[in-house]
């Protein structure tokens, strides 16, 4: 990526989207699945449930009031149907489950692997933020505190910051349902207005607030 004309940034993205599967969520499935079956917990026969996979979770404008309860609601009917077949089915709960933090530190151990120097910093959008601790995690375990992590979140929806979630259109993130956040951390808010789809079309939605962001500061 070329940054601003006055900068002197080395600016990398990491695209998830050519992978194999497509998205980086499925490293999440992958650790959360696996680490399931090793337990005993998920067997042969067993049935997977999640809330939430590929559903929209942007609230229009007008009723901000919209992807909050869409989500929670979601959560919930999971998990009903989790209790009604405990030998049947098996919920992963993404949003509480650890394991899924495994599978995300596989994009930090590339990551270290790729930049054999140094990565000064890195920044990704937040949604339920386990993306971010897992990368983070792996990134401060190898490279100490060389690397600043910067977590970005939308100015009309600061749920991580101020507790607050407002009307936005960009999918996965703003969610109001993030992990309490661990570790040195600089929360930045971004004010972002997607124009059109094929602004991001080589990234998901919090792809196209970390291009932004980068290319704004």
């Amino acid at each position: 990526m070329h940054p601003p004309l006055n900068s002197s940034l080395n600016v990398y993205l990491k695209l998830e989207a050519v992978n194999p599967t497509g998205y980086y969520k499925d490293r999440m499935d992958k650790s959360m699945i696996e680490e399931a079956e090793r337990c005993g917990a998920l067997k042969p026969g067993m049935t997977v449930v999640e809330a939430t996979g590929e559903a929209p979770t942007h609230a229009p404008p007008s009723h901000p009031e919209f992807m909050p309860d869409l989500m929670l609601s979601m959560i919930r009917r999971a998990r009903e149907i989790a209790d009604a077949g405990v030998e049947s089915y098996y919920f992963t709960n993404q949003f509480s489950n650890r394991d899924a933090l495994v599978g995300y530190e596989a994009i930090g151990q590339e990551l270290v692997r790729q930049f054999l120097d140094r990565i000064d910093a890195f920044c990704g959008a937040v949604g339920s933020a386990g993306m971010i601790m897992g990368v983070s995690r792996v990134l401060k375990n190898k490279r100490s505190d060389r690397t600043s992590v910067v977590v970005l979140e939308l100015a009309s929806s600061p749920f991580i910051t101020k507790g607050q979630l407002g009307p936005h259109a960009v999918d996965g993130i703003g969610t109001g349902l993030s992990r309490i956040l661990t570790g040195p951390f600089t929360m930045k808010h971004v004010a972002y207005q997607r124009r059109r789809m094929e602004d991001v079309s080589t990234a998901r939605e919090g792809g196209g607030i970390a291009f932004w962001y980068v290319y704004q500061a």
